[in-house]
């Protein structure tokens, strides 16, 4: 089974608005490729995860990976089984519903196709402290990451979005309808999504 390291990141610049997400493959002999894209209307979290789902999505045949991240929420809720609970509980918990179901559920179905484990880098942190060549190298990759997903967000501030089918995207853009159904009142044509 092929081995690859994967390093993914996530920015937002707004609940609700803009935002990217980037991915770096490596795989064991050297070779690299760098995957990033924005979506008009999401969150930090969901890019994160998101970021994740490319990449794994991106992989065109079963393979072992390492995946790096420096969100916590993605590597810890995947690391210590959560998501894997979430899902069997139908995406309810002892709190209600879970946030961000859809798009976990979509990595779930990415990351069966793997043997996947996950590990945790800590965002941000200075590569001049870094002694360890091994641990520079993870925090370099995070880095890149970090740089890919700030510029993809960017674009899509500056309306320049690749992807538009993130289902938080498409609550969105029918929001007024939705809340008109929620209100009891409805209007003719309208499309209700919720």
């Amino acid at each position: 089974m092929t081995e690859v390291f994967i390093y993914t990141d996530g920015s937002a610049r707004s609940t609700g608005g803009p935002g990217g997400w980037a991915a770096l493959l490596i795989a064991a002999d050297g070779r690299r490729k760098e995957i990033s894209g924005s979506v008009r209307y999401t969150n930090h979290n969901r890019m994160e995860v998101y970021a994740a789902v490319q990449a794994l999505r991106s992989l065109n045949r079963p393979c072992r990976v390492n995946l790096w991240g420096d969100s916590e929420y993605l590597i810890k809720n995947m690391a210590e089984g959560r998501v894997e609970r979430w899902s069997k509980f139908g995406w309810v918990s002892k709190s209600g519903a879970t946030p961000n179901a859809d798009i976990w559920q979509l990595l779930l179905i990415e990351a069966h196709s793997h043997e996947v484990s996950f590990a945790w880098l800590k965002g941000h942190k200075s590569i001049k402290t870094i002694a360890d060549e091994e641990e520079r190298q993870h925090y370099l990759n995070n880095h890149r990451c970090d740089e890919l997903a700030g510029q993809a967000a960017q674009k899509a501030n500056e309306g320049m979005f690749t992807f538009i089918d993130d289902p938080y995207e498409q609550l969105m853009r029918y929001k007024p309808q939705a809340e008109e159904h929620r209100s009891g009142r409805r209007a003719t044509g309208a499309i209700y999504l919720v």
